[in-house]
């Protein structure tokens, strides 16, 4: 059966719409936004909250700040978010608890279950390349591998778009220096653990890419 995407873009709590039911929420987070007409906002977790690593549930991760641009892929349990981080090039978070400093903007992969709960979370890519050609893996405090700068908006683009997989779309904020390869903002493509800047697209500062829904031999990216 063929998955469901659809994007969210420029909110900092994520939240479901739901008929007033007393259902509790995840966090005990205030809502930013007050219900209408007889339905409720429920955040479902805040920037600091933890969940059990995907792949070693003996470890946390943690949303940390500044999140941006979201994505979000429909499974048979729920969901997967993908979710920017839109740190500048060199400020450091520490979204595994315990473990490496990340430098830079960066992308989490979170699971959902079908009540919009977080059962799970970890980095949605370990590794990074220009283009095709591989740098290194994702740049923490001690290694030298190019940082991404200010994550911004994003798109989530599948088969319906023309490709053999999902692929979550963000981009560069930053401009210069304070980008990934220093020549200004690129377009990134993120899938299989992977990062990828697009040059062809140009360098310049980006707030977003979007994917023109066509299963045809051309794909459109505006």
């Amino acid at each position: 059966m063929r998955k469901m995407s659809w994007t969210v873009v420029g909110i900092t709590i994520f939240t479901f719409l739901l008929g007033s039911s007393g259902v509790q929420a995840a966090t005990t987070v205030e809502p930013y936004a007050d219900g209408r007409d007889g339905y409720l906002t429920m955040p479902l977790f805040s920037v600091g909250e933890t969940v059990p690593r995907l792949g070693d549930p003996t470890e946390s991760y943690r949303m940390v700040g500044l999140p941006d641009g979201l994505g979000a892929t429909a499974t048979s349990a729920g969901l997967e978010l993908y979710m920017n981080h839109e740190f500048e090039s060199d400020v450091l978070s520490r979204p595994v608890v315990g473990g490496a400093q990340v430098r830079g903007a960066f992308v989490s992969r979170w699971v959902m279950n079908a009540s919009g709960d977080p059962v799970g979370g970890d980095l949605a890519f370990r590794s990074v390349f220009q283009d095709n050609r591989y740098l290194g893996p994702i740049a923490t405090a001690s290694n030298t591998s190019p940082a991404f700068g200010r994550f911004c908006s994003a798109n989530m683009a599948g088969e319906g778009h023309g490709f053999d997989r999902e692929i979550f779309f963000t981009n560069e904020e930053a401009g210069g220096a304070d980008s990934f390869d220093g020549r200004g903002g690129q377009t990134v493509a993120i899938f299989d653990g992977q990062a990828h800047a697009l040059s062809r697209l140009g360098h310049f500062t980006k707030e977003n890419d979007v994917v023109r829904p066509n299963d045809g031999r051309r794909t459109i990216i505006m």
